[in-house]
């Protein structure tokens, strides 16, 4: 089979102004049909054999049924990235449907505070065209849309999804006004979000929790609507060439000269943990131990089953030391309580008990998506409090 070779092309940015992610090229004109297919003739030369349009904006396109049609003849695959479900015209795509082998949906629009009411549209997109298309889901996850996605997400479980890509949050081609440290994901919550979808059992996930020179290639490298050809270089993107005025030569040239894509770092992350038990002198030793890594901020010590539940809710911490039966709440009442308040955003509990029932342990791994760290009992080393927290803080930051 052919090797894929895919690039992603801006063909219409009109309707682009209004959404923040999409403002970099915003006043770039276009270009008539005539130039469209003299492009789409020098891709194929360039050995070019999918293009996926991205943005919905492709829909308003004058000719763009014209342009599908062509490309079709030549024996490429098309690929339609709507991304902007709620603006999209359903009467044009149904028009151009027929000619698309791969419909791309954006779910970064669940970081809505509406997201019930996109999912309820979601739903009635995905019944009337799974049938008629290969669909696949991309998401730029970031920190609102992990707020927001909630159980929502499962019901997208149902639908026939070929691929999720999935890429952590990159600050690119974005709008100058915008705040980034809104967006930003701890990898820990990236991780727990790709779980989450690959409990799906999908045909296939792209994830890159940073940008690559792949997932750069993949997605990032773009002809605009004027013919420029965009590209990433370090934190942004600039344009080297435009297909139609510019020799192969130049183009390559460079491309090749382009500084190699830094990948934005963040400083580090440190581990918010709650220590939650009655006995003071186990508090005190796992206080002892753990504040010795530079790493960890403790949150709180609570010492009753109320306070832990409310602190947790409160706080949110990323990992809670908890004895896992208070006088005043059982601990795997509190557990099953808050996997259903807080979702995605529940901590990584290290249980503290000396007996744990099979159905009870069983059933706190279900409930949590795994997140039951550990079973620590009263018996055990001292030092394993450290080396619970050093080997979490190795599993968190390995991509």
């Amino acid at each position: 089979m052919k090797k894929e070779k895919t690039i992603c092309w801006l063909l219409k940015i009109d309707k682009t102004q209004d959404i923040k992610f999409c403002k970099k090229y915003k006043n770039t004109n276009e270009l008539s049909i005539v130039e469209n297919k003299t492009i789409i003739d020098k891709l194929i030369n360039e050995g070019v054999n999918k293009i996926c349009w991205i943005a919905d904006e492709a829909l308003y396109y004058s000719s763009f049924l014209e342009l599908l049609q062509y490309a079709k003849q030549k024996n490429i695959k098309c690929e339609l990235f709507l991304n902007n479900l709620f603006n999209s015209d359903m009467r044009l795509l149904n028009k151009v449907i027929g000619y698309i082998d791969v419909l791309t949906v954006n779910l970064d629009l669940i970081t809505y505070e509406k997201s019930l009411e996109f999912y309820k549209y979601l739903t009635d997109f995905f019944y009337y065209y799974q049938n008629k298309v290969q669909i696949n889901v991309f998401s730029m996850v970031t920190h609102r849309m992990v707020e927001y996605s909630d159980s929502n997400i499962m019901e997208l479980s149902q639908f026939k999804i070929d691929t999720w890509i999935i890429l952590g949050f990159m600050p690119i081609l974005l709008d100058e006004t915008i705040n980034v440290n809104e967006y930003y994901i701890s990898k820990i919550d990236y991780k727990e979000f790709y779980y989450s979808v690959d409990f799906f059992r999908l045909k296939n996930i792209e994830h890159f929790l940073s940008l690559t020179e792949y997932s750069i290639s993949r997605y990032f490298n773009i002809i605009l609507s004027n013919a420029d050809i965009a590209v990433m270089n370090e934190k942004d993107s600039i344009i080297i060439g435009n297909i139609l005025k510019d020799n192969k030569e130049k183009i390559d040239k460079n491309y090749k000269n382009k500084k190699r894509f830094i990948i934005p770092t963040k400083k580090e992350q440190k581990v918010n943990v709650l220590i939650a038990s009655s006995n003071n002198k186990l508090n005190n030793v796992i206080k002892t131990q753990i504040e010795t890594l530079k790493y960890v901020n403790i949150v709180g010590i609570t010492k009753n089953g109320m306070d832990t539940y409310k602190t947790i809710l409160d706080k949110k911490p990323e990992m809670v030391f908890l004895q896992y039966n208070f006088k005043d709440f059982k601990g795997y009442d509190m557990i099953l309580d808050l996997a259903k308040k807080m979702k995605l955003k529940l901590p990584v509990f290290n249980i503290i008990a000396n007996y744990i029932t099979d159905g009870e342990l069983m059933g706190m791994l279900i409930a949590t998506n795994s997140r039951i760290n550990t079973w620590i009992r009263l018996g055990d080393y001292e030092e394993r409090y450290v080396d619970i927290l050093k080997d979490y803080k190795k599993y968190r930051d390995t991509d």
